[in-house]
């Protein structure tokens, strides 16, 4: 509403030579996130612990309906429930992280996935989705706080930019996979198994979750950030000038 957007000029034609060039650029990042110990082993965990994640965002209200047996409004309700419960579980998680390092809190808040996904994979009950549903909705707003921070500490701060973009693309492409794994099951098993078929369709992505923490499991907690280190590296400057400032941030 109050800021004036700048015109931005027309989009010229699409270009190989541009693709290629982007694809080279990624390729470089890619690379670059290999010199640094533990950010590019971090990067492929996201992709495994965040197909679940992706997932159970997209398919929860229908497996609601269809395997549990809510009402579509019932299911909406409860969905925006849970989304409140992420939102306040993000304030405990992020005190969390400042005591233990966001590794070890990433682990436990997948640790909370896993226990929900078993419990809705395995007892597709209404109280029990509820619980379960709980866990997931504090384990989400946990993965937003933490997962970001850990990056942050394992990638140097004049890359923090292109790291994110590749963290962005790792997350975007976990949400395309991830749904079309759990349709493919559920059409493949639902005419002979019923609502079982939804059960297993979240139990492959408890598989994906679990490959996730073994991963999570070998990357270092990375150096605390220093107070104004991503300012100075943003401005030019070389972060080594700005002054340390005691624990994680």
């Amino acid at each position: 509403l109050f800021v004036r957007l700048r015109e931005l000029p027309r989009p010229g034609r699409f270009d190989l030579r541009e693709t290629a060039a982007s694809w080279a650029e990624l390729a470089g990042t890619v690379r670059e996130a290999r010199r640094h110990p533990g950010l590019l082993r971090f990067i492929v965990a996201r992709f495994f612990y965040s197909d679940p994640i992706n997932t159970a965002i997209v398919v929860m209200a229908a497996f609601a309906v269809h395997a549990i047996g809510f009402t579509e409004g019932v299911a909406l309700q409860v969905l925006l429930l849970l989304t409140v419960v992420a939102v306040l579980a993000s304030f405990g998680w992020g005190a969390l992280a400042d005591r233990w390092g966001p590794r070890r809190t990433l682990l436990v808040v997948l640790g909370t996935w896993v226990v929900g996904l078993i419990v809705v994979a395995s007892v597709p009950e209404p109280i029990p989705f509820l619980v379960a549903g709980a866990l997931l909705g504090a384990g989400l707003g946990g993965v937003g706080v933490t997962d970001r921070l850990l990056l942050l500490r394992l990638a140097p701060a004049d890359r923090v930019g292109a790291m994110l973009g590749l963290y962005g693309l790792v997350g975007k492409f976990s949400a395309v996979v991830g749904p079309f794994l759990y349709g493919t099951i559920v059409e493949a098993l639902l005419p002979g198994m019923g609502r079982v078929a939804y059960q297993w369709a979240i139990a492959s992505l408890l598989v994906l979750m679990l490959v996730g923490i073994v991963i999570v499991r070998r990357v270092p907690e990375g150096r605390p950030i220093r107070d104004g280190e991503l300012t100075a590296a943003t401005a030019g400057l070389e972060p080594a000038i700005v002054p340390p400032a005691g624990g994680p941030r």
